[in-house]
């Protein structure tokens, strides 16, 4: 009896066909373009996106390019799922302008479409690495589209595979000799950590990830092919961008706990605003830890012009500024500085102390100039990768609102003049997009950022007819 369950077990670890294969579809939705342009999809994809998020060990992935019949590699749906991810993110790169918007458009969805056909089998198949990086890459794409209402589901399916190989855990690296596979492993669950905190704060979402579940390092500080790293302005030193995201989607996950989860909801004013200023600081110490240079108030360096690294600073520096909006906006919409009376709200009759961190005195101020310097970064966005400019997207439209509300709430503030003009110049942002590149979901963004400016507009009109209101 022992005999035969040991058989059967290695039956399973060994059999190249699913036991799913019956039911899943039995061919590609659509062909895999030919060999030289897959190759080339594929240095692209690695030159780029690869370096924006590391997924891939670049060796490990050209090993499943390099087989001779790619398309054999449908009946392993996680690499099939792979390889099509990549052809996808790579026909994305391609949209350069108008002229070839459509068909590159319409081919990354092709290939879009082949990754998702291996889903079932990927779901519920024996897990591996494979199927993870899949799941992760499909969320990747998906999130720079205006169809990223599946990936939350998909974001969480990869997590919960990546529990089942043990990713989450440092102790299940001691048995992998190869430095650079246990790093890439590493990466492979932070980036699939930053991604669930970031679904989760943009879109009000549970994070799959809970932190009391996990036990793993952060990525190595000086990885030995350099991903994410770049030097300082002395040159003396390097500053990883990379592992400085993963950290900075610790305190992603903080906030959506502590102000957005359902234990958060309906707390006492006091605790809310205690939770803000401990938010904060928790912020700021994160942002001294960077090289002045590279830290969200300063100057966009010039350091990497149109440079993969850009656009990780870029979504880093975005990533802060809505984050510092995220919790100060919790203040700002219980309208408590009207009159400038917190300190009467949360006094010695609802708490013994008021916060020791006074940014709970500015919030509006704190929120209306985060969104400022959100609406300024919008001339750094890479004008080559459509993706990532849909990705950031969201933080430059949740800018907008976020100025045309403080509009709407104080309509005589000095700085209404020129926070019209921002709010205009994401509208014209957008409408550029949609000259150069047509997309419906863009030209959504267009009519909601109309909207922003509309009320805004009336706000200020409504205030010049009736000073004293």
């Amino acid at each position: 009896m022992l005999a035969s369950l040991e058989l059967l077990d290695r039956h399973c670890q060994t059999s190249s066909i699913s036991p799913l294969a019956e039911i899943c579809p039995t061919k590609a939705f659509y062909p895999l373009p030919p060999k030289e342009d897959v190759m080339a999809l594929l240095h692209d994809y690695l030159q780029t996106v690869n370096v924006l998020c590391p997924l891939f060990q670049p060796s490990v992935l050209m090993s499943i390019f390099d087989c001779h019949d790619l398309d054999a590699m449908f009946q392993f749906p996680s690499r099939w799922a792979c390889i099509n991810v990549v052809l996808a993110m790579g026909h994305i790169l391609r949209i350069k302008d108008r002229s070839v918007a459509q068909p590159e458009h319409q081919k990354s969805w092709q290939f879009i479409k082949n990754a998702l056909g291996a889903l079932t089998e990927i779901c519920l198949g024996p897990p591996d690495l494979w199927a993870i990086q899949a799941l992760i890459g499909m969320v990747f794409f998906l999130l720079g589209t205006p169809n990223a209402q599946p990936c939350s589901f998909l974001i969480s399916t990869a997590i919960n595979l990546a529990h089942q190989i043990g990713l989450e855990r440092t102790d299940e690296e001691q048995s992998i000799s190869d430095p650079e596979e246990r790093e890439q492993r590493r990466r492979i669950f932070w980036i699939a950590y930053c991604i669930d905190r970031e679904i989760s704060l943009r879109f009000g979402c549970v994070p799959a990830q809970r932190d009391e579940d996990m036990v793993v390092n952060l990525p190595t500080d000086s990885p030995t092919d350099g991903v994410g790293v770049v030097p300082t302005r002395d040159g003396q030193d390097i500053f990883n961008i990379f592992r400085s995201c993963c950290e900075l989607a610790m305190i992603k996950g903080h906030v959506y706990k502590r102000l957005y989860s359902a234990a958060a909801t309906d707390r006492p004013l006091a605790q809310t605003v205690a939770a803000v200023a401990s938010l904060d600081e928790e912020l700021q110490r994160w942002k001294k830890t960077i090289p002045s240079e590279y830290q969200p108030d300063s100057p966009f360096p010039i350091l990497l012009p149109q440079s993969p690294e850009c656009g990780l600073l870029l979504i880093s520096h975005y990533s802060y500024f809505n984050c510092v909006i995220s919790m100060h906006r919790l203040i700002v919409t219980r309208e408590l500085f009207k009159e400038m009376d917190l300190s009467q709200n949360i006094g010695p009759s609802t708490s013994p102390t008021l916060p020791s961190n006074e940014s709970v005195f500015m919030s509006a101020s704190l929120c209306a100039r985060a969104a400022r310097d959100s609406i300024h970064l919008i001339k750094y966005m890479p004008e080559d990768n459509i993706s990532i400019i849909g990705i950031l997207l969201h933080y430059a439209m949740v800018a907008s609102k976020t100025l045309s509300f403080g509009i709407l709430r104080n309509p005589n503030e000095a700085s209404r003049v020129y926070d019209m003009k921002l709010i205009s110049r994401v509208e014209t942002f957008l409408s550029s997009l949609i000259l150069s590149t047509p997309n419906e979901g863009v030209d959504r963004l267009v009519q909601y950022c109309a909207q922003y400016r509309s009320v805004a507009e009336a706000a200020i009109k409504q205030a010049a007819k009736d000073p004293q209101h």
